[in-house]
């Protein structure tokens, strides 16, 4: 069985050292940066002696205080994981530089998110149409292929609605942040 620790290395890995952390929906949000076993927040480096005890517990110390971590649950889709620190639960949701992309792109993925405007994340020419008027789509639903720097890219819903209007044609160039199509 895979651990919840393991999990965790899923989310985190060597190739992407620059996160965004956010703790139990609050408003505030942490830049972290992991370069082998040193850690940044916000800028400050941070020491942190990190002690595995077993089966997903861990003691760390940090500035001569102690504390004690269980990984209560990862979920992977929606880069998720529970801690349990000194007996508190805490959520705590980690945005790799993908995430971070997609979302200043207008394409970040929100939980049963209606669908507004879909525009275009990035200039390029419009190969193909998925959707037409009056169709239903779901979050995932591919709406369009974009070729863009001479790589397709499938434009795909980011919640529930309905096409209202679809605001281009087939081998119609298109500059980003253009409406491509309307939703309700």
């Amino acid at each position: 069985m895979e651990s919840e620790f393991t999990k965790i290395r899923t989310i985190v890995t060597k190739t992407n050292p620059m996160y965004q952390v956010k703790a139990n929906k609050s408003e505030k949000v942490l830049t972290v940066v992991l370069n082998d076993n040193n850690f940044t927040i916000d800028g400050e480096a941070v020491a942190l002696d990190v002690a595995d005890l077993q089966n997903d517990h861990f003691h760390i110390l940090k500035d001569n205080k102690g504390f004690t971590v269980e990984i209560i649950s990862v979920d992977l889709k929606t880069k998720t994981v529970n801690l349990k620190i000194n007996g508190k639960v805490s959520a705590i949701v980690v945005k790799d530089n993908m995430d971070m992309l997609l979302e200043k792109m207008g394409m970040g993925a929100g939980a049963n998110q209606k669908v507004a405007d879909v525009k275009a994340p990035m200039p390029g020419l419009v190969l193909e149409l998925k959707v037409k008027v009056g169709d239903a789509v779901e979050k995932g639903s591919p709406l369009l292929v974009l070729e863009a720097m001479k790589m397709e890219n499938v434009i795909k819903s980011v919640g529930d609605g309905v096409v209202k209007k679809i605001a281009i044609e087939k081998g119609q160039a298109v500059e980003k942040g253009e409406v491509l199509l309307v939703m309700e």
